[in-house]
């Protein structure tokens, strides 16, 4: 199997690694790999574990919503107001530097819709069929070898790391990534 770097390579150069390169590379993209990096977008067992944690997660926040809406619509009950911290009549010396502030004050303030990310994770696995279908009309099979799919999941990958989604299932944009499949986006990179 050849990592990114050398199926690149190998369609450039039209030539393959020899065993040495190909050890190295192998090594270096085994730790990406452990890291968490170049995981197909569809298949693999890190892939389907992510996306039964994202399941299990969307769920949780659709029933914590159905219970605030719930909580909204109830009897409002006036409950007196505390100070968060220790209980009254504790008092513990705090460490002078110390700097004020909230907790959790640092958190990023970034928010993603959920339905944008499951629309650009359907595209995404459409794109996917797509690169398959026209890999094998381009080179007339029937059906894909494992590195066949893999070539055509980096290839997919490419795409959707270059290409806005409303491109991504454009033939003329897949086939000029079947053709050279580089990255030429690198601000959207």
């Amino acid at each position: 199997m050849l990592t990114p770097e050398e199926g690149i390579m190998a369609i450039k150069d039209n030539r393959l690694p020899d065993e040495v390169e190909s050890l190295e590379s192998q090594k270096k993209f085994k730790e990406y790999k452990d890291d968490g990096l170049y995981e197909p977008i569809m298949g693999g067992p890190e892939t389907q574990m992510k996306m039964q944690d994202k399941t299990i997660k969307s769920q949780e926040k659709i029933h914590k919503e159905t219970i605030d809406k719930q909580e909204q619509s109830a009897p409002k009950v006036a409950i007196p107001k505390q100070d968060p911290g220790r209980p009254p009549g504790i008092d513990t010396p705090q460490p002078k530097d110390r700097k004020p502030g909230k907790i959790g004050e640092k958190m990023s303030k970034a928010k993603y819709s959920l339905k944008k990310v499951k629309e650009n994770f359907d595209l995404a696995s459409k794109l996917g069929d797509k690169v398959e279908g026209v890999l094998m009309t381009k080179h007339k099979l029937k059906k894909l070898s494992n590195e066949q799919i893999e070539v055509a999941s980096q290839i997919t990958g490419l795409i959707v790391a270059n290409e806005d989604p409303k491109d991504w299932n454009k033939v003329t944009k897949i086939r000029k990534y079947i053709k050279t499949p580089l990255d030429t986006n690198r601000e959207r990179i």
